[in-house]
Parts: structure tokens; C-alpha cells; sequence
């Protein structure tokens, strides 16, 4: 089961900040929203960070990166991913908690 990483795991994985060591363990297989990754573009940029293919390094570790859509279709009950959060409840937390009282995901 592979999970979706948020800006702020990615942010912690690569700068080595406290739990980018759990982040590195489930980088194969992880979904990454366009929106997360133009974050982590920006934070990294603003640190001095070269970003210059690193978006393709990502890729060839298995992460899974997804378009920004203004329509979604609703999430299948069976869908594999699960959020990786730093310090729960962020501000996805609530999001999260209205799917599942939906129905979506299980």
C-alpha cells in the first residue's frame, strides 16, 4: 500500500529534519499532488536548494507525482493511500475526516 506525501514530508525527507527518516522509508510507491510538489519546489528554492532534476530523482525512487485537477471524481472506497502527516492534526486533518465520514476512502 503505497501512501501520499504532503509538502511538509518532503520538506522533512530532504532536509533532514525530524521524521524524514519514516518519509524515506515509503518513498517507493508514494503519490506526490502537483500542488505539494510546486510547495516543495518553492521552500527549496528559498533554502538555496538546486531543484534542478529533482523531481526525476524522486521518480526513480517510485514516487508517483499527480496533476492538479479542478474536478476530481470521487475517490474509489479502495483506494490505496493513505496521508503521511507531520504532527496530526494538520491542517489536512479535517479533509481527511470528512472523507472517511463519507465513505472515501475506507
Amino acid at each position: 500500500m503505497g501512501v501520499v506525501l504532503d509538502a511538509s514530508a518532503l520538506l522533512a525527507y530532504l532536509h533532514e529534519e525530524p521524521g524524514g527518516e519514516r518519509v524515506a522509508q515509503v518513498l517507493d510507491g508514494s503519490l506526490v499532488s502537483a500542488v505539494n510538489w510546486a510547495e516543495v519546489v518553492k521552500k527549496s528554492l528559498e533554502r538555496g536548494v538546486t531543484v534542478e532534476g529533482m523531481q526525476l530523482e524522486f521518480a526513480a525512487v517510485g514516487v508517483r507525482f499527480e496533476p492538479f485537477l479542478r474536478s476530481r471524481p470521487r475517490l474509489p472506497r479502495a483506494w490505496p493511500y493513505r496521508p503521511v502527516l507531520r504532527g496530526f492534526p494538520w491542517p489536512i486533518a479535517p479533509v481527511w475526516r470528512w472523507l472517511q465520514a463519507r465513505g472515501c476512502p475506507p
